[in-house]
């Protein structure tokens, strides 16, 4: 049986084979590619995208029997999330309700590598889920603070919620990068490591990854 996780964002079923695999992998590719997106779309749809290509590459792994990064919760994260009434709770302006749970994902976003003590990533299983977590927590948030800037922009929270949109098309850079960075290590230590990365393999990926923190900022 196939990771569940992942064909639930290529939508195939756990008993799929290379062929659904690959036929829904490119339907969703002519669907979410940036560059066929309209440009309002065109940030949501990068971090889409992301998810969409971690997915197809695990499972096309796990198809030919190889190991795979198992995500360690649920990965998909729809482009427009709309608070249930606990989120609302007791407030009677919808604008801030969304652009509190866009601001509770943002945070959850940055705080999951760039907080202090997790500039220096290893390449490692730790350092990969990391990463996709923090994409997930920005696909979320992205997906408020739309909401917030296009059906509320008279809004008190619609200026931040902008600026915050603008803030996590620059995070998606940097991720991108730091996320091919320990794609690459990880691959390369399988090979030449089967016991373990050595130490020398993570100094360089942290390196690499905080090279990329500080050529985006």
């Amino acid at each position: 049986m196939l990771n569940r996780v992942y064909c639930e964002i290529l939508g195939v079923p756990a008993t799929a084979d290379s062929r659904q695999v690959k036929t829904a992998y490119r339907a969703l590719v002519r669907r979410y590619h940036p560059d066929l997106s309209a440009p309002e779309d065109r940030s949501a749809n990068q971090l889409r995208m992301m998810q969409i290509n971690q997915a197809y590459e695990q499972l096309t792994l796990q198809l030919r029997g190889l190991p795979i990064h198992r995500p360690i919760q649920q990965t998909t994260a729809p482009a427009a999330q709309t608070p249930d009434s606990r989120e609302m709770g007791a407030h009677s302006d919808p604008a801030y309700a969304y652009y509190k749970q866009g601001f509770i994902s943002y945070s959850e976003g940055v705080g999951g590598m760039l907080a202090r003590g997790y500039l220096k990533l290893s390449a490692d299983q730790r350092g990969f889920e990391r990463t996709l977590m923090a994409l997930r927590c920005f696909h979320r948030a992205h997906g408020y603070f739309q909401r917030v800037v296009s059906e509320y922009p008279d809004s008190i929270w619609a200026r931040d919620a902008g600026y915050r949109l603008h803030r996590i098309e620059r995070f998606n850079v940097i991720y991108r990068r730091i996320q091919k960075n320990l794609q690459d290590r990880l691959a390369r230590a399988e090979h030449e490591h089967p016991a373990g990365s050595a130490k020398s393999q993570r100094e360089s990926s942290a390196e690499s990854n905080q090279s990329a923190i500080v050529d985006e900022q």
